[in-house]
């Protein structure tokens, strides 16, 4: 146990001076490494403290993720390198200097529809949300894409989590003085993604929030996401009273979801793998890790965990690693892309975040491809209207399509 603690921790510390050594803190990679850190020092750190929530597999299997971690950070560090090394100016040519700065007319009636959409979707089923049903009968429910209580939940889910954020920083980006409104925004994207069940991923979103708006610094903002945090915690709990039991129960709770329970799912794998656990094969991986690690009936609750464990579990570790690279070289290049040209635009930074999350915190499943094609798609339309006009001319109005290329 000691010897794999002592190899993660040496590739953890390389990984760690090549990513400061290249500022990467300041860029776009920066959120991933933050997200790669929770998933695979965050359990290893918890577990070594003397840790137990989800603690189903055995010291093998905790070694072993020691070493697919310290491989994780050794691939990463490799990445860094070869980021900072590539050579894009051939690429230019084809980008638009001004995409996503610029908000045409266009720009800006296709986020009013989106959210237009999305709220009268909130209103139809307003009292079924889970939010709401607690707020009014005290009860908690569970997430409508598992129960079906709400159609078309999940579609309507991954939109909302692309466009509300998404037509928050466009205009974060647009309106640079207007701080009033910007708040006002920040509090209905904030009501509209709990409402809409993303409790998690609006945790992530004061994170991201706080690392490229606040620019990572500990102040009064700060503060202030962590207590609404930990309030919307509490309410997707039913532990509203905050009493001193319910408060060591959240801080505790909280910290464990945070930081443990991704990597505990990937872990749990890996402790299966081992005992030579027989995975059903019509029933996904994350309801029967669930099963085991909660002890409750299979497909009641789910826990997913960073790509490449569903991976292993199917094919083994070497094409799980091949994978991770094979999919990591084409992202370099997006990354180097974002950070040259776009390192100002929030909004692409929060839709790259999607791609990691999506990556870290998903499986790989069409529910996790129609995000990613979401999101996808969310990118190429701005991309367009932000460099369409509409031009008046003598007999019609027509659009015409600005060309804005690198020098």
């Amino acid at each position: 146990m000691i010897l794999s603690l002592l190899t993660l921790s040496l590739f953890f510390i390389i990984w760690i001076f090549v990513f400061f050594f290249y500022k990467e803190q300041k860029k776009i990679y920066g959120i991933n490494a933050l997200l790669i850190i929770i998933i695979f020092i965050g359990p290893a750190v918890y577990y070594f403290l003397g840790g137990t929530s989800y603690r189903i597999f055995s010291d093998d299997a905790l070694i072993k993720y020691h070493y697919l971690s310290s491989t994780i950070f050794f691939i990463n560090t490799l990445f860094l390198i070869v980021k900072n090394k590539i050579k894009i100016s051939s690429i230019t040519k084809f980008l638009d200097q001004k995409a996503f700065s610029q908000f045409t007319i266009l720009t800006k009636i296709y986020f009013v529809l989106m959210f237009l959409f999305c709220l009268t979707y909130i209103i139809l089923f307003f009292n079924k949300f889970p939010l709401i049903v607690f707020l009014k009968e005290s009860i908690i429910i569970d997430r409508p894409d598992g129960t079906g209580t709400i159609p078309h939940f999940y579609t309507m889910s991954t939109i909302m989590m692309m466009v509300f954020p998404s037509v928050f920083f466009i205009l974060h980006d647009a309106i640079k003085n207007n701080k009033f409104f910007k708040f006002i925004m920040f509090l209905i994207i904030i009501l509209f993604m709990t409402i809409a069940g993303h409790k998690g991923l609006v945790v992530f979103f004061f994170i991201f929030y706080w690392f490229y708006i606040l620019n990572r610094k500990i102040n009064l903002k700060f503060i202030s996401l962590f207590i609404i945090s930990i309030i919307i915690y509490a309410i997707a709990k039913g532990r509203i009273n905050f009493s001193e039991h319910n408060l060591t129960y959240l801080m505790n709770s909280s910290f464990v979801r945070m930081f443990v329970t991704q990597g505990a799912g990937l872990i749990a794998r890996i402790h299966l793998i081992s005992t030579n656990y027989n995975f059903v094969e019509w029933i996904p991986i994350k309801n029967q890790v669930c099963s085991l690690v909660y002890h409750v009936k299979i497909n009641t609750c789910s826990m997913p965990t960073y790509f490449i464990g569903d991976i292993i579990v199917n094919y083994g570790y070497f094409i799980a690693l091949l994978l991770y690279i094979v999919l990591g070289i084409p992202l370099l290049y997006i990354l180097k892309i974002a950070d040259n040209f776009y390192s100002k635009s929030v909004f692409i930074k929060w839709n790259i975040f999607i791609l990691f999350f999506l990556f870290s915190m998903a499986e790989i499943s069409i529910y996790s491809l129609l995000r990613l094609t979401a999101m996808i798609l969310n990118v190429l339309i701005v991309y367009y209207l932000s460099r369409t006009h509409i031009v008046k001319t003598e007999n019609a109005y027509k659009i015409k399509f600005i060309k804005n290329k690198f020098n």
